[in-house]
């Protein structure tokens, strides 16, 4: 019992699975990263190498030997190319080849020459061992890399140097060994064994806490990095980006101090619904955390407000960050865009698309409340004689002044617009007949007094205009018709005047 405690071959199985642990958890924090997956696949092979050998049945075989030792330095071999790979340099596969097909020189030795001592092998293995050490030792200080880990890199190359050396030292004590029987202390079986329990083992977990040191500074500088960024990003958007725990700020970038007027510190602890118009829908937002982007009225410290573009998602950490954008230019680019695409580009009035949508809407409106609503159309006279006459310049003048007459003749919540070539049609919510027709006949009194100057005088014109009352559950486009058909009355009748339909 007392042999089985003190055994240190037992004890290097536990530390090399403590070890394998160690690296399988440096592993899975570090996916990203390669070489801690291959420290943790080196570790395995070398912990099962280390536990065959361990077995006293096979321990005199020299094939197994030679398996159980070489699957033992095939795992160093991987650990080390692990290390190629932490330090981005390319892996050195063929160590583990290597280390598996040095063993036949022993072997053709051993059955076509002279046999071998089981621990003359494995003397040969600690210098294979010591070798594949030594590599990991020269690439932890002369391979280019980080400069920011040279510090680490030089502990574990000196920690797998001495390694290296001590698999030297354990070699020749196993050579020794086997030419002379060399007294040792209780409880170990060799002088290799006394000095791996003493030299060894203790080497290998210092070489251990290195690979640790070095995968532990990497996630640091990596998280330094990335909070560097992160600051510059803040620091450099056109966004307010804020931090919130619990509903309240408690961190912001200076982009907060400049769209909101204030100072940092003004908002800290506050809750960020205090930045907006508060309703139900910016509750249910902020109750999301749906990274999804709302347009938002935000209030700035002194009750002025502008357009903001609010976006709020959730962190790891239980926090949340919100995103607030100034998009008050955007709106009223949108606005301006709208009102473009809404207008005639010749005269500046509703064009035919936007007039029927807001007519359509007006008309179930004025239906639903019982309002009065008439439906006039207008056509300049003669209009073809004009463009043969004096140009299309000079037609297209009479167009935009017709429009601005009108425009001054009606009321702001009235529709005009122009409906194609010559012809413009206007809606009067909430008019009468006898109201329709008075403003009609004054508009069209002031358009026929109006005169255009033309080269060599001046251009006088007149209008037609066929005038309905919104009376019945017809469409918009029935009402348009009939309007139409009163006005080709007019011009009929000898044009200049105004043509109503006739009550039912």
């Amino acid at each position: 019992m007392n042999a089985m405690l003190f055994s240190p071959q037992l004890l290097g199985t536990n530390i090399l699975i403590a070890s394998a642990i160690i690296c399988l958890a440096l592993w899975y924090y570090s996916r990203p990263y390669p070489g801690p997956g291959l420290w943790t696949l080196g570790v395995l092979l070398a912990t099962l190498g280390h536990y065959l050998a361990l077995d006293p049945g096979h321990s005199s075989s020299l094939p197994y030997t030679v398996f159980s030792h070489g699957l033992l330095t095939s795992g160093e071999a991987v650990l080390v190319i692990g290390v190629f790979r932490f330090l981005g340099r390319p892996a050195p596969w063929w160590l583990v080849p290597a280390t598996v097909l040095s063993a036949m020189p022993w072997l053709l030795w051993h059955w076509l020459v002279e046999p071998l001592a089981t621990e003359e092998v494995v003397a040969l293995y600690a210098l294979i061992s010591a070798f594949v050490r030594g590599l990991a030792c020269r690439a932890l200080l002369w391979l280019p890399g980080d400069r920011r880990l040279r510090s680490v890199r030089i502990f574990a190359a000196l920690m797998f140097g001495l390694l290296a050396l001590s698999a030297l030292g354990s070699g020749v004590l196993g050579w020794l060994d086997s030419l002379f029987e060399i007294q040792n202390l209780k409880g170990f079986e060799s002088a290799a064994d006394t000095f791996s329990f003493n030299v060894v083992y203790p080497l290998w977990i210092l070489c251990l806490f290195g690979l640790t040191l070095l995968s532990l500074r990497r996630f640091l500088l990596a998280a330094q990095s990335s909070a560097m960024r992160f600051e510059r990003l803040m620091n450099i958007t056109s966004a307010a980006v804020v931090i919130v725990r619990d509903g309240r700020i408690v961190d912001a970038n200076p982009m907060l101090k400049r769209l909101f007027s204030c100072q940092n510190d003004y908002y800290h602890e506050r809750p960020l619904e205090h930045l907006f118009e508060t309703d139900e829908d910016l509750q249910q937002q902020l109750r999301r955390f749906d990274g999804v982007p709302l347009d938002r009225v935000a209030v700035r410290s002194d009750g002025s407000q502008f357009a903001a573009e609010l976006t709020v998602a959730a962190l790891d950490d239980g926090t949340h960050v919100a995103e607030i954008r100034d998009v008050s230019e955007r709106k009223s680019l949108e606005q301006e865009l709208r009102r473009t695409a809404a207008r005639d580009a010749l005269t500046g009035v509703l064009n035919r698309r936007a007039f029927i949508e807001q007519a359509q809407f007006e008309l179930a409106q004025g239906r639903r409340e019982g309002r009065a609503l008439c439906l006039a159309m207008l056509d300049i006279d003669h209009f073809k004689r004009i463009n043969d006459n004096h140009g299309h310049l000079v037609g297209d003048q009479a167009l935009r002044a017709f429009s601005a007459v009108c425009e001054s003749q009606v009321r702001r919540t009235d529709l005009f617009a122009r409906y194609g070539g010559e012809e413009f049609v206007l809606l009067l919510p909430q008019t009468t007949s006898e109201q329709a027709l008075a403003l009609l006949e004054r508009l069209r009194e002031f358009w026929s007094q109006h005169r255009l100057p033309v080269p060599g005088g001046e251009l006088a014109s007149t209008v037609s205009i066929g005038m309905v009352q919104i009376d019945s559950e017809a469409t918009l486009e029935h009402w348009i018709s009939l309007a139409d058909q009163l006005l080709y009355q007019a011009k009929n009748e000898g044009r200049n005047r105004t043509r109503v339909q006739p009550s039912a």
